[in-house]
Formats: C-alpha cells, sequence, structure tokens
C-alpha cells in the first residue's frame, strides 16, 4: 500500500514546492525591480503583472506553469509577464513582455498552450458561426445589391463573408476556421513549453 500512496504524495509535494519556489521568485524579482526602475509607474505596472497574472495562472493550473497533458480550458486568461518572450516568438512580433501581457490571452487545448493577441481587428474570443446575420440584412436593405458587407458591421469574430443579393445578406466565403473548442482557429497560436521540448 505505500508503494502505491507514495506516487501521489511526491506529486502533490512537487506541485507545493513548485508553487512556493515560483511565488517566491516573482516576489523577489518585483523587490529587484523596485530598486532599479526610478519610474514607479513602470515598477507599478510590471509588479502587478508577475504578481497578479503569474501567481493567478499558477494557482489555477496548481503550481505546473503550463497545461497538463490532455487538458482542454475554453477559459482565457491573461498572459503572465514570465510567458510573453514565448509568445513574442510565436507570433514573430516586435512587442515588449509588458505590451504582450497586457493585450494576449492564454488557455489549453490538448494539453498544449495557446496564445492570442488582441489587435483591432483579432477576435481572441469564441468564433461567430451563424449562417444568418440581422446586422448584414439591416446593411443590405439600405445597400442592396452590394458586392461585401463591412467586416464592422457584421462582427471580426465572424467565420463568414456577406454579401448582398438584393436586399438579402447572403453569405458570399467562409473566411475563418474555428478550432474544435470554438475559437478563431487562425487568431491562436501554440505557445512552446518545456514540457513540449
Amino acid at each position: 500500500m505505500a508503494s502505491s500512496a507514495e506516487p501521489g504524495w511526491a506529486v502533490r509535494t512537487a506541485r507545493v514546492l513548485s508553487l512556493a519556489l515560483a511565488v517566491a521568485l516573482v516576489c523577489g524579482y518585483s523587490r529587484g525591480l523596485a530598486g532599479n526602475l526610478a519610474d514607479d509607474g513602470a515598477h507599478a505596472t510590471l509588479t502587478h503583472l508577475d504578481r497578479m497574472h503569474l501567481v493567478r495562472y499558477l494557482l489555477v493550473v496548481g503550481g505546473d506553469p503550463v497545461c497538463r497533458a490532455h487538458e482542454t480550458d475554453v477559459t482565457t486568461r491573461p498572459i503572465p509577464l514570465a510567458f510573453a518572450p514565448a509568445v513574442i516568438t510565436a507570433f514573430a512580433v516586435s512587442m515588449t513582455p509588458a505590451e504582450v501581457a497586457a493585450n494576449g490571452l492564454i488557455r489549453c487545448a490538448d494539453g498544449h498552450l495557446l496564445a492570442c493577441l488582441v489587435g483591432a481587428n483579432l477576435n481572441c474570443g469564441k468564433a461567430d458561426m451563424r449562417t444568418s446575420s440581422p446586422d448584414a440584412s439591416d446593411w443590405c436593405r439600405d445597400h442592396p445589391n452590394s458586392d461585401f458587407v463591412p467586416a464592422v458591421v457584421t462582427g471580426h469574430e465572424a467565420i463568414y463573408t456577406w454579401r448582398c443579393d438584393g436586399k438579402h445578406a447572403v453569405i458570399d466565403r467562409q473566411l475563418r476556421h474555428v478550432d474544435p473548442q470554438g475559437f478563431v482557429a487562425e487568431n491562436w497560436r501554440r505557445v512552446s513549453t518545456h514540457r513540449d521540448r
């Protein structure tokens, strides 16, 4: 009996120690920033990202700062500052870690960490898969036979583009794809973590 119970105890202990170490490192890093940054505003922002985003995420995933094996969670969460460099690499963007942490989201899908960067035309929420659009219909009544309905009318979460057949809105083509969790697949990218290496 002792041998069968030991792995569970070891895993729980490792997670507790991992979480305690992560919290200690984050708090220590934040205190170190206080002595190195003269700008109180910058210090306040980084401290918030470190302590709130990273610690909150570690608590959610049980002390492991990556997704558990085969874990899928449709809940989106802010990007911890510690993950920002990996997200920058995945998207090949010229952004600072603080900008990425303030403008992105993460979630787990089949044990992999996925990230999305929010933009003016990018939807990080669920995709709109409707095959009818009241907003497009309203547009077509005022713009009969229009070759297209602007995305600002239908929303950037819509996976279809629309046009007007007379005063009726009809689907023109499918512009985006939907992943198994219902998000726009093109807007989310896998972020490499130590578990994937």
